[in-house]
């Protein structure tokens, strides 16, 4: 314990001592706190405004009483037909969010919309069906149609509204798509520095001077250990400017549009944690025993690129989950230890597995790495010494064998 000590010691402080690990930790507190706060400050009782230009006399949106809820939203500023100039400055300035030129062509009201980015889509149909009644009542008056019948033709038709029981209402979608990439992240990051970690002490040559103080093993387990705790140190950083945004009462938007703040509960934080550790310690065992039986660094891309494809399926299933988390190859997969810490946390939260499969999906990842650990053991200790470019998969199998003498 004690020379494991040491070695997990010289690794953590060797992997806190990165400037990239520093930088890691204080990007996503400025980009979480600061993009939730903007977004919390811009939207708290400010109203965007929107401009109307009224060229012609028979068609015109000229008054806030025609234009019912968007007045809650929006403030309405109407402006004569010379200042269009003046307003399109004035969306470049970011005085207006849009735009809206109202002019008669062949005897038919148009609806022109200008923008600097994207129109608000709440407006524009508003407009439009003022505009229409407007024709409507036009073309009525023409045609002597009188005013019963010109009601009863614009009388919208019922809509019925019927949800249905959705597996993907009201779930924390967000979360399952936080937890997928960080998964994806943090394992293809930091399980390829295990891997370079070895291959390095094994090109150099350091690994012949430190096997005669420290077990193989010890060292394998020190660089995993450290590795888990640096991605554990990012996720916890992530999920803490979250709870930190909740707290300050900022959790009343949501960021990317469907990561919702409510969502990190504390019970879902803490399986959130124990499905990360156990995820990556079942993959950094895979990344250190293919990192042991390879000599070169280049050759590092070749030899852990199935376990690359595998980490990319993991993230790409865990999306589908959050769309169709009953599909039963999603409830399949979820039972195959590679892809069980993403998938299984993912159905739990989105409601299709029981408390009983999250219990289970525990048991096949903890059983797996025991495994595992005896596969990598075994793997490391002889892997680690040999220098041969290339390794076949019958020297492989034969290094997984139990040993006869003790190493």
């Amino acid at each position: 314990m004690g020379n494991f000590g040491k070695v997990l010691g010289f690794h953590l402080k060797e992997q806190f001592g990165k400037k990239g690990f520093w930088i890691g930790i204080i990007i996503p507190i400025i980009v979480i706190l600061g993009v939730s706060g903007f977004m919390h400050f811009k939207n708290d009782g400010e109203k965007e405004t929107i401009a109307i230009v009224n060229k012609g006399t028979t068609y015109q949106v000229s008054d806030n009483a025609v234009l019912g809820s968007l007045k809650e939203d929006y403030e309405f500023k109407f402006l004569k037909g010379n200042q269009v100039s003046k307003a399109e400055q004035g969306i470049k300035d970011g005085d207006y969010e849009a735009l809206y030129i109202i002019e008669e062509q062949s005897e038919k009201p148009v609806l022109e919309q200008r923008y600097e980015f994207a129109p608000p889509t709440s407006v524009t149909p508003v407009l439009q069906s003022i505009l229409q009644q407007q024709y409507s009542a036009k073309v009525s008056t023409e045609q002597g149609i009188s005013g019963d019948v010109l009601k009863e033709l614009q009388t919208p038709i019922t809509i019925k509204d019927t949800v249905l029981d959705s597996d993907t209402d009201d779930k924390p979608t967000g979360v399952v798509w936080i937890f997928a990439f960080s998964m994806y992240t943090f394992i293809l990051v930091y399980g390829i520095g295990i891997a370079n970690g070895i291959v390095g002490e094994k090109s150099s040559r350091v690994m012949e001077i430190m096997i005669t103080k420290v077990k193989p093993i010890t060292m394998m387990y020190g660089k995993i250990i450290s590795n888990m705790f640096v991605g554990l140190a990012n996720v916890l950083v992530i999920l803490g400017s979250f709870l930190v945004v909740k707290a300050l009462g900022w959790s009343d938007i949501q960021i990317l549009g469907f990561i919702d703040l409510n969502d990190f509960t504390a019970p879902i934080a803490i399986l959130f944690i124990l499905f990360f550790l156990i995820g990556f310690i079942l993959n950094g065992m895979i990344y250190a025993a293919l990192g042991s039986l390879v000599s070169r660094t280049e050759d590092i891309g070749n030899a852990t690129f199935p376990l690359t494809m595998i980490s990319l399926a993991n993230f790409f299933l865990g999306i589908i989950t959050m769309g169709n988390p009953t599909a039963s190859y999603i409830t399949i997969c979820s039972y195959i230890p590679v892809l069980t810490p993403t998938l299984m946390f993912s159905r739990y939260l989105m409601g299709s597995a029981a408390g009983w499969e999250l219990a289970l999906g525990i048991v096949i990842i903890i059983v797996t790495t025991l495994l595992l650990s005896i596969i990598a053991n075994r793997l490391y200790k002889r892997g680690v010494m040999k220098y041969s470019e290339k390794m076949s998969w019958k020297q492989v199998f034969g290094m997984m064998k139990k040993e006869s003498v003790k190493g």
